[in-house]
């Protein structure tokens, strides 16, 4: 089966529905108007959309955020005289996590869910039930004479909320199927920030002075 159950042909009122998701407002977003998603009570709701013929299920995801996260951090100091290069040990702060949480809804798919925060972001996302190393990793940086350095290694965090909207018959309307939340991270990125420097702003090294040096 195709990961992108969205790429798969949906009724045309849906397109207003998507636009409404687009859009980010709430947790998850709908068109005004149309009822508020199904309680956590696994209850579904008319989403006042014609299924125009078709038959299936699909995925769409709001409020997707793409924070920073240090996942590795080590402060050095070189107290001699001459510059000091080295692999050295960065050791773990934080471990990230990929998958979904189920607030309502049966039959979820979190490949599909990660797919839709792939699309969402343009970004390659690693697959449910991954989880970054705790174990420490090795940086190759230059300490220069009595100053502190930060080695790191980080990702970006991808999150977001999730519905699964269905048409069970092509003369019924779209319904709520189910809802929740997905995660998952980006690509490792290591590097080393000397703490008296200014680091560019929104970077990962500027992240990592700020909190570690």
């Amino acid at each position: 089966m195709n990961r992108r159950l969205s790429m798969v042909r949906r009724p045309a009122a849906v397109a207003l529905l998507g636009l409404a998701l687009a859009a980010g407002t709430g947790s998850p977003a709908f068109a005004a108007g149309n009822p508020a998603p199904p309680s956590g009570d696994g209850d579904v709701s008319v989403m006042g959309i014609p299924c125009d013929g078709y038959v299936g299920s699909w995925y769409a995801v709001s409020n997707v955020a793409k924070p920073k996260k240090i996942t590795h951090a080590t402060r050095h100091y070189n107290g001699t005289s001459s510059d000091m290069t080295s692999n050295y040990t960065t050791g773990h702060q934080l471990t990230l996590t990929a998958g979904i949480t189920i607030t309502s809804g049966s039959s979820i798919s979190a490949s599909a869910i990660i797919g839709e925060l792939e699309a969402s972001t343009s970004m390659s996302l690693a697959v449910s039930g991954s989880a970054t190393t705790s174990s420490s990793v090795s940086v190759t940086a230059t300490v220069k004479p009595k100053k502190y350095v930060v080695t790191y290694a980080g990702r970006v965090q991808v999150t977001g909320n999730w519905i699964k909207q269905t048409c069970s018959s092509g003369g019924s309307m779209v319904v709520t199927s189910g809802q929740g939340t997905g995660k998952s991270f980006h690509v490792q990125e290591v590097g080393a920030a000397q703490c008296d420097i200014t680091q560019p702003s929104g970077s990962m090294a500027a992240l990592a002075k700020s909190q570690y040096c």
